[in-house]
């Protein structure tokens, strides 16, 4: 598992003013976390996104340019039969956000997984097929 940004908050709208923060040093963080998640997406079986929309305060451009990224990693690892996205129990029926991104299992049970591709324009489209994957669970 991998965050779309390497910065975490439980509180995502504050996720913008850590990020501006670190200042000279955004670049690089940033950077250093692409290459775990291409390194990650390269290896993986199943790729689940799961972001959920832009957190409040949040720099819409800068984050839609690091989803356009993932994109392109699961493009050029030739891994677009294996993206995956979450159907949770929410009150919305549709299985993405209004905004067309994978939801985030945060406060959802997750209900199933569905198939999803990516379209030349790097929108999310869900493919209405369950997917049978069975997850070994640890504790």
């Amino acid at each position: 598992m991998v965050n779309l940004f390497s910065v975490y908050k439980a509180d995502s709208s504050q996720l913008n003013s850590i990020l501006k923060r670190l200042g000279k040093q955004y670049e690089e963080v940033v950077e250093n976390n692409n290459m775990v998640i291409e390194d990650q997406i390269k290896n993986a079986k199943y790729i689940v996104l799961a972001w959920g929309n832009v957190p409040k305060n949040m720099d819409k451009d800068k984050h839609r340019n690091q989803v356009i990224k993932v994109y392109d990693f699961v493009r050029n690892a030739n891994k677009m039969s294996s993206v995956i996205v979450l159907k949770v129990n929410n009150k919305s029926k549709n299985i993405l956000t209004n905004d067309m991104y994978p939801r985030h299992p945060a406060r959802a049970k997750i209900l199933k997984l569905v198939k999803c591709e990516i379209d030349n324009k790097n929108v999310l489209k869900t493919v209405i097929k369950r997917v049978p994957i069975k997850f070994n669970v640890t504790k």
